[in-house]
């Protein structure tokens, strides 16, 4: 793994790098295990709720599927960085949007922990408190 100068991760951090410490943070922190995503996940299931129940999202998106004579609105849980969320897509002006939601306070931790930004010095030291 390439460790990197804290002053000048900025500058030093190359996408590129299978080994490049603050890409396996990155890696490290999205990756889905099983079942984490799914209906009977306590945490996907309230984040969901929280979605259904404390937005009102008008004009959804609607998918259909001619074939098989389906339709759906495109809901469900997703996972990156900051962790879990909840997320619903809607038509606005001709083109599609997607709203997230997720819990405060880890969203707020996260925050603090990369500084507002994606990667930051403080990510790597502190990654084990992220999700």
């Amino acid at each position: 793994m390439t460790k990197k100068n804290i002053n000048t991760w900025a500058t030093e951090f190359d996408w590129m790098d299978p080994n490049d410490v603050q890409l396996d943070v990155i890696r490290k922190n999205t990756q889905v295990e099983e079942g984490e995503l799914d209906p009977e996940n306590k945490e996907a299931r309230t984040l969901m709720s929280a979605l259904v129940q404390g937005i009102e999202i008008k004009n959804q998106k609607l998918y259909e599927d001619e074939e098989f004579e389906e339709s759906w609105y495109d809901q469900g849980i997703g996972k990156d960085l900051f962790g879990k969320y909840a997320y619903g897509e809607f038509d606005h002006e001709g083109k599609t949007y997607q709203v997230h939601v997720r819990e405060k306070s880890s969203y707020n931790n996260s925050v603090e922990i990369t500084q507002g930004r994606i990667i930051g010095p403080k990510l790597i030291a502190n990654k084990k408190g992220m999700n």
